[in-house]
């Protein structure tokens, strides 16, 4: 933007992750299979402890990022 002299990219880096950990609690479910069908988090622990680690998984190459977005939209 014109104040920040940021990309849009850079801005969404910056506001995605936050956003995505306080609405977690809302959308649970989802995170909880976003962390096991693409980042291959095992099952077993609570279903906010399994999204948790999902959220906090490393970046994988971008092969994924098409599958995060059709298992977020579901």
């Amino acid at each position: 933007g014109a104040i920040t002299d940021a990309t849009h990219g850079m801005t969404l880096a910056a506001v995605t992750l936050p956003y995505y950990y306080h609405i977690l609690p809302y959308g649970l479910h989802r995170f909880k299979r976003f962390a096991v069908n693409v980042w291959g988090v095992a099952e077993g622990k609570s279903d906010e402890e399994t999204a948790v680690a999902g959220y906090k998984r490393p970046h994988k190459p971008l092969g994924n990022v098409v599958r995060s977005v059709v298992v977020l939209a579901r």
